[in-house]
């Protein structure tokens, strides 16, 4: 079984990884474009870094343990976005907009540190791909999206060396 994981070392590890070159405009568009939660994105790419395992019905799981802090991170970063200065926005009222959303992150990543440690979750040995990528590509329903496919394995690379 892999060792449990801490919001702080899940949070240090996605700022980590999030702070490589083009990690977080791959997490936007697959956001953006796609629907995934960056937060649960991120916790599958710890998975493949400590060679832990989650199945598709714990991405399910995962996913239900932060509908409610989900709905409020979609709620605030819309506001967030209308308020960019770009549109006509105030800069001090965005980044303070920014600072709360980032909050709203840690939570949502305490939330599935959390939920994490809850399941079944397994060591994965081997070289193949990891099973918890082909879960997310599933939950998300992406296998026949290429561009989402293309920003995956770049991730799957990146995951490995944050």
């Amino acid at each position: 079984m892999p060792a449990s994981l801490t919001q702080e070392a899940f949070w240090q590890y996605s700022v980590r990884l999030y702070e490589r070159e083009d990690v977080a405009s791959h997490c936007l568009s697959l956001q953006d474009n796609y629907q995934v939660n960056v937060n649960l994105l991120l916790l599958v790419c710890w998975c493949m870094k400590s060679n832990a395992i989650v199945t598709l019905p714990a991405i399910q799981s995962l996913s239900d343990a932060i509908k409610d802090i989900d709905n409020q991170l979609l709620a605030h970063r819309g506001t967030r976005r209308a308020c960019h200065p770009d549109n006509g926005g105030d800069k001090a009222l965005y980044d303070e907009l920014k600072s709360q959303e980032l909050e709203l992150e840690k939570r949502c990543q305490q939330v599935l540190a959390e939920a994490f440690n809850a399941i079944e979750a397994q060591q994965f040995e081997g070289d193949a791909v990891n099973p918890s990528i082909v879960a997310l590509i599933h939950f998300y329903g992406l296998k026949n999206r290429q561009d989402a496919r293309a920003s995956l394995t770049y991730l799957m690379t990146q995951a490995k060396l944050a």
